[in-house]
């Protein structure tokens, strides 16, 4: 390990895995998340032959040269020596504004793109995520149909046995409000059938295969 005080950044010389990134500072995150995305721009478009690791290495391998340039820099005396690390420190730093202006102009060429692609994104995330409530409430509702069915079922038969007495007007009364929560119940049912069903539709609209 080794303290940059350019960036003031904990890094090692080699890639650091983003495992094991809750081992650093946010600032340490976000520097290295940063360097990550660029690697995948990077990846998609200018260096398709190459590993998004190897791009990593190669931006994070820069950023550490540089700082130890700048501080090898500070600390020399010698006037020539000094102007041999500023030109190295000058040839480093053009290759990192060759970087940048890749990935300005990939940005600026394919942002329409990109963001429609994550609005993309976003929208099947949220669609999917509204269906797993959507089935859990379909089974619930199908399973208190079954068992207020089975109930109704259950009292018709008392109503047999019953109805020349008293209690068959109760039987009856308790019939009717045990119908009349199965359509209550079998209305919503449909209702949530037909809303996953059209979240369905939208996410088949948006290429997702359920």
């Amino acid at each position: 390990m080794e303290i940059i005080n350019k960036h003031q950044f904990l890094i090692s010389k080699y890639p650091i895995p983003m495992k094991n990134l809750y081992l650093y500072s946010e600032d340490v995150k976000d520097f290295i998340e940063g360097l990550r995305d660029t690697a995948v721009i990077m990846k998609e478009t200018y260096f398709k032959d190459q590993s998004e690791d190897t791009i990593f290495g190669q931006m994070l391998l820069l950023e550490m040269e540089l700082a130890e340039l700048n501080e090898k820099f500070q600390q020399e005396e010698d006037a020539k020596q000094q102007e041999d690390i500023k030109s190295e420190i000058e040839s480093k730093e053009k290759s990192k504004r060759v970087r940048e202006q890749y990935l300005r102009k990939t940005i600026k060429d394919n942002f329409e793109e990109w963001a429609t692609a994550r609005r993309k994104s976003f929208e099947i995330e949220f669609l999917e995520e509204q269906l797993k409530p959507l089935d859990e409430r379909i089974s619930s509702l199908e399973e208190s149909i079954e068992k207020n069915e089975a109930k109704s079922e259950r009292l018709a038969e008392d109503w047999n046995y019953y109805a020349t007495t008293t209690y068959g007007d109760e039987i009856s009364r308790q019939e009717d409000e045990i119908d009349e929560t199965i359509n209550d119940l079998q209305r919503e049912l449909e209702e949530v059938r037909e809303t996953r069903q059209i979240i369905k539709t939208n996410l088949k609209e948006l290429g997702v295969e359920i």
